[in-house]
């Protein structure tokens, strides 16, 4: 079936609970529909968001984020976005699992200032922002996400330093043609990380997108 820009937040969000067993609420909803419409309005505003980017909110932003959480939606503990941005893939992470304590990372004043904004916006109140580099952060967190701030062969050493034992880490791949998931999984290995590609149906999103998911090699989630 294919989707059109046209669908309503209510659709996108039923396609993805069906897929993913998120079983968001009716509270959720209403909270990432109030994102949806502040990234449509203040964060292109910003430049955080391009506007060309409007007629695709829901299938490549909003709704792609909920596919991070999907993966780790039992988890409990903290919760590191990196590069944050908008708020992707962060916010709708924090909205979809609100037993997570979610810091969104980024390093530019600018951004942070935005994400601040938004958060109090939203009153979402399981969520913190930081405005560092990933690299003088300190301690470690059960849940580590990356959307597009880092590609994997940099992500593995971070990922490694901050994630907790038996915690998830789930990064962001292409939206475009298949990844090479072997040389993925033998990268990871070479910095003491279990990796597996999660693959999500092209009917889900109206595009295939594919998700890095680590763990320690030697403790399993």
């Amino acid at each position: 079936m294919k989707h059109t820009s046209a669908d309503t937040s209510g659709q996108w969000i039923a396609r993805i609970n069906e897929w993913s067993n998120l079983e968001l609420d009716d509270g959720a909803a209403s909270a990432l529909e109030r994102y949806a419409e502040w990234l449509e309005t203040e964060a292109v505003a910003a430049g955080a968001i391009g506007p060309d980017e409007l007629d695709r909110l829901w299938p490549r932003h909003v709704g792609d984020s909920l596919l991070y959480a999907a993966v780790f939606r039992h988890r409990r503990g903290g919760a590191i976005d990196v590069g944050s941005g908008a708020g992707l893939p962060g916010i709708p992470v924090a909205i979809a699992c609100p037993h997570l304590e979610v810091t969104l990372l980024d390093r530019s004043g600018r951004r942070s200032a935005l994400l601040r904004r938004v958060v109090r916006i939203l009153r979402v109140a399981n969520v913190r922002v930081l405005e560092a580099d990933i690299d003088v952060i300190e301690g470690t967190f059960e849940v580590i996400v990356a959307r597009a701030s880092l590609p994997p062969d940099q992500a593995f050493p971070r990922v490694r330093r901050l994630l907790a034992p038996g915690g998830e880490a789930v990064v962001g791949l292409s939206r475009q043609s298949p990844p090479d998931a072997a040389a993925l999984v033998a990268g990871a290995a070479r910095h003491g990380l279990q990796a597996e590609m999660v693959t999500i149906p092209a009917d889900v999103l109206d595009s295939p997108a594919w998700l890095l998911r680590m763990t320690h090699r030697d403790q399993h989630s």
